[in-house]
């Protein structure tokens, strides 16, 4: 019986040895990747370490935080990086302290374009507008840039409670972005809507379900194993959100998700407010979003709080050469009409009395050959940042002109 067993050992000890090996050699393999993954395509990470959950908002800058977003152009090389560094107060500014008596703040709201996605800080819109503002006139208007990735009307409102208004501003200015503000307020009310960015779709599952220990978990593991998001942009597996749905024993798409049962109908999903036929929910997005905003006026409304809101027009609507490739390489051509989204808009925001600068008709009307945005990107560049700026400074010179000669805060409600 000793021999029989002293035979058996060495076997079992070679199992382990093996098993040892090869879990060490998949460990040093994923290890190589991950280090690879970092080195080669530091853009897969973008901006993650300045974002965190919020329970009104799902995501929210991280305060503090500090990190560099890489862009990649269409030739696939890394041609623009950016940093990105985040207030204790959780913007992307520096940090305000109290209100001088002689101080006039504006608070700039709306999403990455007013962020300033694929620009420096001191680039963005309302930094830009900051310095309008000191080079023509006085320096005692700093412009607060309230500005989140990704964020819809309803999500700038909890910002502006929670954030917005300790600040005091004297002002606000309230940025909508025709390409996606509807379909954000659709998608809070589970609207849905006709075309579906697949990708997008998933990922705002995710970010929208992390109060949930699965896709926090899911969440975790792409914020730090970059090669499972690596995968996920260049293999398409697995899609964000499967893992957390594995974990919960759900087939993918849940049935909660936004995709699940949906028919696509293969549109231009960022396209869609420049279809000539609205269907009855996009229109009913519409409404729902411009009651977010009515909101947002109401609110400063009470706390005598200027109110302005411009809109920004997608580049395919600006640029005959974008638009016309976009459409002739699509068999859907006939359903689209240019401008059809910031016309529409433009109309609701006036029939309801909001008060408006005319940004995106700016932007529209510039030059064909002046270059306003990241062309592989579609937020606007730094040169498009000013002309942005500079339409809402004449806007406020020639409706506040005291304001901006002698830089004495004034008391007011809305522009007319």
């Amino acid at each position: 019986m000793n021999d029989k067993a002293d035979a058996t050992h060495p076997k079992k000890t070679s199992r382990k040895m093996l098993a040892s090996l090869l879990l060490l050699s998949l460990l040093l393999f994923l290890g190589i990747t991950e280090v690879g993954v970092r080195i080669l395509l530091p853009d897969v990470m973008g901006a993650n370490n300045c974002y965190m959950f919020h329970k009104d908002r799902y995501w929210t800058l991280r305060p503090g935080a500090s990190s560099k977003e890489y862009f990649r152009s269409h030739e696939g090389k890394i041609d623009l990086v950016v940093t990105i560094d985040v207030s204790a107060q959780g913007l992307r500014d520096r940090d305000y302290g109290i209100k001088k008596e002689d101080e006039y703040r504006i608070l700039m709201l709306g999403d990455s374009f007013v962020y300033g996605k694929g620009v420096e800080g001191h680039d963005t819109i309302p930094k830009q507008l900051e310095r309008v503002c000191a080079k023509n006139q006085t320096d005692n208007i700093p412009v607060i840039n309230g500005g989140i990735e990704g964020y819809g009307p309803f999500q700038e409102r909890h910002l502006l409670h929670e954030i917005g208004f300790p600040l005091k501003p004297d002002m606000v200015v309230m940025s909508i972005f025709v390409g996606n503000d509807i379909e954000d307020t659709m998608r809070e009310h589970n609207l849905q809507r006709k075309s579906l960015h697949a990708f997008f779709e998933q990922r705002h599952f995710l970010l929208r379900n992390r109060d949930k220990w699965n896709y926090a978990l899911e969440y975790f593991l792409r914020r730090h194993w970059l090669t499972l998001p690596t995968c996920s942009r260049y293999l398409g597996i697995p899609a964000e959100g499967s893992i957390g749905a594995l974990l919960e024993g759900k087939a993918f798409p849940p049935e909660y998700h936004p995709l699940y049962g949906a028919e696509n109908l293969g549109h231009l999903p960022y396209l869609e407010p420049e279809l000539k036929e609205w269907y009855p929910e996009l229109k009913q997005g519409l409404e729902l979003m411009l009651e977010d905003v009515k909101q947002i006026q109401q609110d400063c409304q009470k706390r005598n709080i200027g109110f302005l809101v411009f809109t920004i027009p997608t580049q395919e609507t600006v640029y005959d050469s974008i638009w016309n490739n976009l459409i002739a390489s699509s068999p859907y051509a006939d359903l689209y009409e240019r401008g059809k989204g910031i016309r529409v808009l433009r109309e609701a925001l006036e029939r309801e009395e909001f008060p408006y600068i005319a940004v995106a008709e700016s932007v529209m009307k510039s030059d064909q050959d002046i270059n306003l945005y990241i062309s592989y990107d579609g937020h606007l560049n730094k040169d498009g940042c000013r002309l942005v700026a500079e339409v809402i400074y004449k806007e406020l010179i020639q409706h506040y002109p005291e304001l901006l000669l002698c830089g004495k805060p004034l008391k007011h409600t809305t522009l007319k």
